[in-house]
């Protein structure tokens, strides 16, 4: 499985989805890409986002205020 990472923690939330917007058109189904967002609410768009565009959130890891969550393409 391929694996690829972004770090958005310097994104708004708009930024957050169009680096992954922009990530998952190269990427195999079942590949999994690693985000990590600085904040609560950049986690809450992710999910959202991920939901609507058939991906899945395998997993979230949170440090403090920033969380790595790990997006399978569907």
């Amino acid at each position: 499985m391929d694996c690829s990472f972004i770090d958005a923690t310097s994104k708004s939330c708009k930024g957050v989805i169009a680096a992954l917007e922009g990530a998952m058109p190269a990427m195999q189904k079942g590949s999994e890409v690693k985000v990590k967002v600085s904040g609560i609410p950049d986690k809450i768009d992710v999910y959202a986002w991920a939901k609507r565009k058939g991906h899945r959130v395998a997993s979230e890891d949170k440090n403090g205020t920033l969380y790595v969550l790990g997006i399978i393409k569907g």
